[in-house]
């Protein structure tokens, strides 16, 4: 047994890729640490002919959590249709044909009230002929971290 020395998602944070057509949709890449002061970046893993890319995160998954719902665009892994889910939107244009990927970065604030947040990512990627698909999605859980070490304490995916 541990005991005190057992740690929790809690305490380094987590982050963890979800929904159920993942063998389709393009591949959103998390690195970063899920915790207080930390940063995580969303990364097109794939970008090919990928002009722009919006990540948008909410405090809600798709009602048809750990799967979603299934749409022309690819599945909907978040809540998109409730205002007060929707915590942010980033975007990444690419600027250079010679531009290899696509990112944005998250930070999280040191903000104890935090901790133990459950944070529901997808991105929305535009190709160059303007068609639209939905990525896989990620579910990411606020941790402490260690004290002097600001966003190193856990690695995503």
């Amino acid at each position: 047994m541990l005991g005190d020395q057992a740690l929790s998602t809690r305490d380094i944070g987590s982050v963890q890729a979800y929904g159920c057509s993942s063998a389709t949709a393009p591949d959103l890449q998390v690195h970063g640490a899920a915790v207080l002061g930390g940063h995580l970046v969303f990364e097109l893993a794939q970008p090919a002919d990928v002009g722009r890319m919006d990540v948008f995160v909410s405090t809600a998954p798709d009602a048809a959590f750990p799967c979603g719902t299934f749409t022309p665009r690819g599945e909907t892994l978040i809540d998109w249709r409730t205002p007060s889910h929707r915590v942010a939107r980033l975007r990444a244009r690419r600027t250079t044909a010679s531009e290899t990927g696509l990112r944005v970065q998250l930070d999280l604030p040191w903000d104890a009230s935090l901790v133990g947040l459950e944070l529901f990512a997808q991105g929305l990627v535009r190709n160059e002929r303007g068609e639209t698909h939905l990525t896989g999605g990620t579910r990411i859980e606020v941790g402490v971290g260690s004290i002097g070490s600001p966003g190193n304490a856990a690695e995503g995916r």
